[in-house]
């Protein structure tokens, strides 16, 4: 793929494969010239500053935060006028969190629904979606990248195994907080569900590819890999 893409570039990948890779690098060199050297502290704006220096106008935003205060920030969000958006982030612990919807510990889950903030819920996924007793070590990385990548290229061809079924799960259920927040899902257990369905068909595998050639690099490349990882 091509190290950058121009906005224009950017919106025909998009409306030709649906998905688009987008470059922060310069949004954040413009809030660094405008606030960099002034704050040295977590502050309010370190709770909101990605989706609010996107170049790119939304009208739903999901936004995961590796912290337990995401109630601080549907406020920040919502003070910046993010009318619509959906804040989680997720422990094993109360100590280490990460900035997604998790498969174990409790995830925290906050909405912005027509510019009104909603009631903080607490979940916990394994209960919800019937999952087995998950830990970090079952999602975490791989000793290569290559290795890391073929496990991706795997689930989404739909050929999960047995040992990553827990990074197949962890994938379906970010992916269902885009099917409700689309209005294809009425809650999160059947957005997971469909995600479940489609992601085993293989189509996600075909779209990136796709998205492969569309930013310039060899369509051919994931296939290669693919092949390597089933062997």
């Amino acid at each position: 793929m091509k190290n950058g893409l121009r906005p224009d570039e950017s919106v025909d990948i998009l409306e030709e494969v649906g998905i688009v890779p987008l470059k922060i690098e310069d949004s954040v060199k413009k809030f660094d010239d405008a606030y960099g050297r002034r704050f040295f502290a977590t502050h309010a704006l370190s709770f909101g500053l990605p989706p609010l220096i996107c170049d790119i106008k939304y009208n739903f935003l999901l936004y995961g935060i590796a912290h337990p205060n995401v109630k601080l920030s549907a406020d920040v969000l919502r003070a910046f006028n993010i009318n619509n958006a959906l804040i989680y982030s997720s422990t094993y612990d109360d100590i280490h969190f990460i900035d997604e919807m998790g498969i174990f510990g409790t995830t925290r889950l906050i909405g912005i629904s027509n510019g009104c903030v909603g009631k903080l819920r607490y979940l916990e996924p394994t209960e919800l979606l019937g999952l087995p007793r998950y830990s970090p070590k079952d999602i975490q990385q791989r000793k290569t990248p290559h290795k890391n990548v073929s496990i991706v290229l795997a689930i989404l061809a739909g050929k999960t195994k047995k040992e990553t079924e827990a990074i197949e799960n962890i994938i379906c259920i970010n992916v269902s907080n885009i099917l409700f927040a689309s209005g294809k899902a009425r809650e999160l257990n059947e957005g997971y569900k469909m995600a479940k369905s489609i992601i085993r068909t293989g189509v996600g595998f075909e779209t990136l590819k796709k998205l492969v050639a569309a930013t310039g690099g060899n369509p051919n490349t994931p296939e290669t890999v693919l092949k390597e990882a089933l062997q």
